[in-house]
């Protein structure tokens, strides 16, 4: 992990675009879903942000970073995942959470989306 204290990402000059991705997680935690991406090649998941299912929000990236490199506009993107932790419905604590969010960036489209890249089973 030492390694990374240098890394710089590269910065977005706009943010065009929100993907949403949700999934199970499992209850597993940042670091373990880390160390997953990073064994696939990764520098982390790739999400800015991920939000639990009791609206408790995790940063991974930096927010100003493009989003992970799957989406398709990744430098002008914001990328959140949501843990839907087996539920069928996106808690209301989640949904807050993801609105505090999107509210930073009021003019940026928001598309859902089931793509988690390096996250993926």
């Amino acid at each position: 992990i030492l390694a990374f204290v240098n890394l710089k990402f590269r910065k977005r000059d706009a943010t065009d675009y929100i993907y949403i991705v949700k999934k199970d997680l499992h209850n597993v935690g940042l670091t373990s879903l880390r160390e997953k991406c990073m064994r696939r090649g990764g520098l982390d998941t790739g999400f800015h942000f991920i939000v639990r299912v009791n609206g408790v929000v995790e940063v991974d990236r930096v927010e100003y970073a493009y989003a992970g490199w799957w989406f398709d506009h990744e430098d002008k993107a914001v990328a959140i995942l949501i843990d839907t932790a087996g539920q069928e419905k996106m808690t209301s604590a989640a949904k807050k959470a993801v609105k505090e969010i999107t509210s930073k960036y009021p003019n940026a489209h928001i598309y859902e989306t089931n793509d988690a890249g390096d996250m993926e089973d």
